[in-house]
């Protein structure tokens, strides 16, 4: 497509792309000029396959704050808005962990989670699926000498975890509202008191949800991430968690604490209006642009 609008239009000086922390292979993008993302490890990936990219991080517009006034949506001790897709490569971490939290937090979701529905009911997967029951329950019953030397034995773990992430999904999926966008996604983020995140495959915190959140003024309750520091300060401008029992812990500490809470959320709001701004990302992106344009 891209060599396709080239012929079209010779003048074209430049293709630029975004990348998020999941992304398709370095070969999508062989034909840009320039690739912006917002993940570090995805950086390194495009950058190691000769991909021209750079870090750029998401960015909050507070021309939204204008708006919120007038919004008409519920409160909500705890929230998420966004995606929770299944796969590696995407959120089966995020699903495991907020499928626990839920079971212990009055959480609302607005998603649209993937939905694993029921599995197969015929004679194989009846026959695998009881087999590898019989071998839970001879490890459990203190056979475990004898259950390892049946065969595949050793898929029981991974026959453990795969039940374990349909279990979480199918969870979340029954829970879920329907996906909710502009205007009222926003509205209905600051009236949660606590926003839950926690990232897809990516090693660092780089997801919009860190900005929205602190932007509409919300609490943000986030994963560990070892960057985090340099975006915000963990504990003054958001809340960290590094293990869903340490999540729920902390919901239950924020929901009892309303000052404190309420000065986290503060906190954040003007990190996000003094350093994550639009504004300023648009300035990065067309200092970066020019310099491009005029190298070429």
């Amino acid at each position: 497509f891209i060599r396709q609008c080239r012929a079209l239009c010779p003048s074209i000086k430049l293709v630029f792309g975004w990348c998020g922390e999941a992304h398709p292979s370095a070969d999508f993008f062989r034909e840009h000029d320039l690739v912006f993302t917002c993940a570090p490890d995805t950086l390194a990936y495009l950058q190691s396959n000769d991909i021209h990219a750079i870090h750029l991080n998401h960015a909050f517009e507070p021309q939204v704050l204008k708006h919120l006034s007038s919004c008409n949506t519920p409160h909500s001790d705890v929230g998420f808005i966004g995606q929770i897709l299944s796969g590696d490569d995407f959120h089966n971490n995020r699903a495991l962990a907020f499928a626990q939290i839920a079971k212990h937090a009055d959480v609302v979701f607005y998603s649209n989670v993937t939905s694993s529905g029921q599995p197969a009911r015929d004679i194989k997967n009846l026959l695998r699926t009881n087999y590898y029951k019989t071998l839970q329950i001879m490890r459990g019953s203190g056979l475990r000498s004898l259950a390892q030397f049946f065969p595949h034995y050793h898929l029981l773990s991974e026959q453990e975890a795969h039940a374990n992430r349909i279990s979480a999904f199918n969870f979340l999926h029954a829970q879920a509202h329907p996906p909710i966008f502009g205007l009222q996604m926003y509205c209905t983020l600051a009236n949660f008191k606590i926003c839950l995140n926690t990232h897809g495959p990516s090693q660092y915190a780089s997801n919009q949800r860190l900005y929205e959140a602190t932007g509409v003024g919300t609490c943000l309750l986030t994963d560990w991430k070892d960057n985090l520091p340099s975006l915000f300060e963990p504990d003054k401008e958001v809340v960290t968690y590094r293990s869903a029992e340490e999540a729920i812990e902390k919901i239950q500490y924020l929901l009892d604490h309303d000052d404190e809470r309420a000065a986290v959320a503060a906190a954040g709001q003007r990190r996000t209006l003094r350093d994550h701004t639009l504004k300023q990302r648009i300035q990065q992106v067309d200092e970066l642009l020019q310099k491009h344009l005029h190298r070429h």
